[in-house]
Order: structure tokens, then C-alpha cells, then sequence
């Protein structure tokens, strides 16, 4: 029999190839050929969650889906990236703002050393100026207390105490100036002088400083800003006007 001519029956039994004849001469003893056919149906059953798999996946919608992947990862690193800028200008406005409270608090500083000498001088000559005279030292002791603070309430009371005593300093010396005894003292004439040197240095202290709050709370109020404000804890910080907070108009 040439192999132009040639047909066999392969017996496939257990998945395992058990011997080929030519068609029509299968043993006896060996199961019918439709066992081969049962067999193969069973394996291709097995392998069909496979193959639609790959399929589906090799058909158009793969490249539909991968793009759509792609999309959305450069969307979340797009976003990332926003966040942790918006976050880093954030965090730069905070430390504009503490800077500006260290060059305010190292003015202060020089005035409170200054206000116990001056108060202990107009004691001894402004007997009738008693009640100033206490109330520039009580408004001293605040403020000295809440150097270096950062709450927004101390703050506040600071700003507030810092106010009202260089109102109360500024009185002290204008009677000081009608007053005999004091417009020649010496270290009366200095402390005038002095402080009005550090008020000269709190001004653009206190605009650098306002104006660091004014970009700061800008920063915050809109989203993603104020998520992450509030993330990191940052409190609203309070202005440092001039004049005092009851004669400003509302």
C-alpha cells in the first residue's frame, strides 16, 4: 500500500496515543473510535476558557482597553503631580509666613527690653498717668509672653497686645515731652528713639507678613488647596494690622 493511498485510524485513549491502522482493521479489543472523539471533546471543553480568552483579548477590544488603560494611568500621574505641587506651594507660603513672624518677633523683642526701664522712669514723674502706665506694662507682658507663638488665638492676642502698647508707648513719651523732669532724661530720650527705630522695622515686617497670609489663605480656599490644608493641619492665620482691631471699620 503506497502512502498516497494510505488511511489509518489513530486510537486515542487516556489522552494517550495508543497505536495507528490502517482504516478499517482496528483490533477487537480496542474501544471504538468515537472514545477518540469523546476524549477530544473533554480536552477541547477544557481548553475553551483559554481560548476565548485569547480571542477576546487578540480581538480590536484589546487595543480599546489598553488605551483606555493608558489614559488613566497618566491621568492619576497627572494628578499626582498637581497634588504634590499645589501642596509644595503650600508648604512655601506657610514658611513665608513664619519667616515674617521671626523678623516681627525679633523687632518686639528690642521693644520689650526697653518698656520696664521707660515705665520704672514715668513711675517716679507721671503720677497721674498710673492707669497708662499699668496698662502699657500688662499689654508688654502679653505680647513678651507669645513671642515665638504660632496659634492662631495667641497670635491674635499678641498682635492685639503689640498694638495697644505701642499706643500706650507712643502717649508715654508725648507727656514725656511736657514734662520737665522726663524731656531731658536720658534714657527716656533713648527709648524714644529706640522705638521708634523698631517701629520703623515692624512696618514692612508687617506688610511682608500680611501679605504672606493674604497668598497663603488664597492658596487654601480652593480645591485641591483646602483638602490638603486641612490634611496638613494648617490653620488660618490672622492678620497683624496697625491700628487696633475695635477702630478698624468692618
Amino acid at each position: 500500500m503506497t502512502g498516497k493511498d494510505y488511511h489509518a485510524e489513530i486510537l486515542i485513549q487516556d489522552n494517550k496515543c495508543i497505536g495507528a491502522y490502517p482504516a478499517g482493521q482496528m483490533p477487537g479489543d480496542m474501544e471504538p473510535p468515537r472514545r477518540q472523539t469523546q476524549c477530544v471533546s473533554k480536552k477541547s471543553a477544557q481548553r475553551a476558557p483559554a481560548v476565548a480568552a485569547y480571542l477576546f483579548f487578540s480581538s480590536p477590544l484589546q487595543e480599546l482597553f489598553r488605551m483606555i488603560a493608558v489614559l488613566i494611568i497618566i491621568l492619576v500621574v497627572v494628578a499626582g503631580v498637581g497634588l504634590c505641587a499645589w501642596y509644595a506651594a503650600i508648604v512655601k507660603r506657610k514658611n513665608q509666613v513664619s519667616r515674617a513672624l521671626a523678623n516681627i518677633d525679633a523687632q518686639l523683642t528690642l521693644r520689650h527690653e526697653l518698656v520696664p526701664k521707660v515705665l520704672e522712669v514715668a513711675k517716679h514723674h507721671l503720677a497721674d498717668e498710673q492707669d497708662l502706665i499699668f496698662n502699657t506694662a500688662q499689654f508688654c507682658a502679653i505680647g513678651q509672653e507669645r513671642i515665638g507663638a504660632t496659634a492662631p488665638r495667641d497670635l491674635l492676642e499678641k498682635f492685639r497686645a503689640e498694638i495697644y502698647l505701642s499706643l500706650g508707648l507712643g502717649r508715654l513719651f508725648a507727656l514725656s515731652q511736657n514734662c520737665p523732669e522726663l524731656k531731658d532724661e536720658t534714657l527716656i530720650a533713648r527709648a524714644r528713639t529706640a522705638c521708634q527705630k523698631v517701629e520703623t522695622n515692624v512696618a514692612p515686617a508687617r506688610r511682608f507678613y500680611n501679605t504672606a497670609v493674604s497668598n497663603l489663605r488664597n492658596a487654601c480656599q480652593h480645591f485641591p488647596g483646602r483638602l490638603l490644608a486641612q490634611m496638613a493641619g494648617l490653620p488660618g492665620m490672622p492678620p497683624f494690622y496697625q491700628e487696633p482691631p475695635d477702630s478698624r471699620v468692618q
